[in-house]
C-alpha cells in the first residue's frame, strides 16, 4: 500500500460492448470485385431467393463462387438463410444454413458476402453461433 489513499481504491472499469445484430453493423470497407457487378445486374430475384446466372456466379475476396442464396421462415421472429457455394479450384457444391431476424433482406447478405474475404465470414451475422 502507497501513503496515497487515491491510489489505494481499487476500481473495476465498466466496458460496454457494442451489440452488432444488424447486418450492415458487420460490413467491411474492402474494394469490390469488378465480376461481381456482371453477376448482380445478370441475377434472378424472386420472393424468397437470390440466384445468379451460371457463368457470372457472386465472387468473394478469396475466390470462393456463390450461386444462390434463399431463405425460409422458421417463425414469426427469425428465418433461415440458405447459401450454395463452390471454393475455389473445386466443382464440388457446398451449402451453409445461418439463422437470421425476418427483417433482414437477401440484398444486404449478398452486399455481406461481396465484401467478405471467405465464406467463414458468415458466422459473425450468424445468430446460432453466438
Amino acid at each position: 500500500m502507497c501513503n496515497n489513499i487515491r491510489m489505494n481504491q481499487l476500481r473495476q472499469e465498466i466496458k460496454e460492448e457494442a451489440v452488432k445484430d444488424q447486418i450492415s453493423d458487420w460490413i467491411e470497407d474492402r474494394n469490390g470485385i469488378e465480376r461481381n457487378k456482371t453477376a448482380i445486374q445478370k441475377e434472378k430475384i424472386s420472393k424468397n431467393e437470390i440466384v445468379y446466372v451460371p457463368g457470372h456466379p457472386l465472387k468473394l475476396n478469396n475466390g470462393t463462387r456463390v450461386h444462390k442464396i434463399s431463405s425460409e421462415s422458421i417463425d414469426d421472429e427469425y428465418k433461415t438463410i440458405c447459401v450454395r457455394f463452390v471454393f475455389e479450384k473445386t466443382v464440388k457444391e457446398c451449402t451453409v444454413t445461418l439463422k437470421r431476424f425476418k427483417s433482414d433482406s437477401l440484398k444486404a447478405i449478398e452486399e455481406f458476402l461481396a465484401n467478405s474475404q471467405s465464406i467463414f465470414q458468415l458466422r459473425n451475422i450468424d445468430l446460432n453461433y453466438i
